[in-house]
Order: C-alpha cells, then sequence, then structure tokens
C-alpha cells in the first residue's frame, strides 16, 4: 500500500505534536521531581518537618499527574 503526500504529512505532523507533548511532559515531570526533592529533602537535612513540606509534595503529585495526563494526548502516527 502507497503512502500518499496527504498521509505522510498527517504523520509527519502527528509526529512533530507528540514529540512536543513528551518534551512538556517530561520538562513537567522534571519540576515534580525537584519540588518532591526539596520539599523531602529539606526538612531532612534541616531536622524540621512542617506541614508546609506536606504542600509542597501534594505539588509535586500534581505535577507529575499533569505530566501523565499530557502523555494521554499523544496521537496515533499510523
Amino acid at each position: 500500500m502507497a503512502i500518499v503526500p496527504e498521509d505522510a504529512e498527517r504523520r509527519i505532523r502527528a509526529k512533530r505534536i507528540n514529540e512536543r507533548l513528551k518534551l512538556l511532559a517530561s520538562s513537567v515531570n522534571t519540576v515534580g521531581l525537584t519540588v518532591l526533592g526539596a520539599a523531602v529533602l529539606v526538612p531532612f537535612i534541616g531536622g524540621t518537618f512542617t506541614p508546609a513540606a506536606l504542600v509542597w509534595i501534594l505539588l509535586a503529585v500534581g505535577l507529575h499527574s499533569v505530566a501523565q495526563i499530557l502523555l494521554s494526548w499523544l496521537r496515533s502516527e499510523d
């Protein structure tokens, strides 16, 4: 089965969108992991765990969830 130019263009567009979504999801997840690291390590090193640390941990989980949602928007490249 031959690939027509319109089909090839659609695949390229889908691939471009997918790569941008993966980059954005990766960036959001990295920020989430950084926030999580700061929320856990800073109180651990300082010896004080405050309720604010729990808020930061929840924020990190939220950012990770956003990254997962972004990945669910990936398009089929077939």
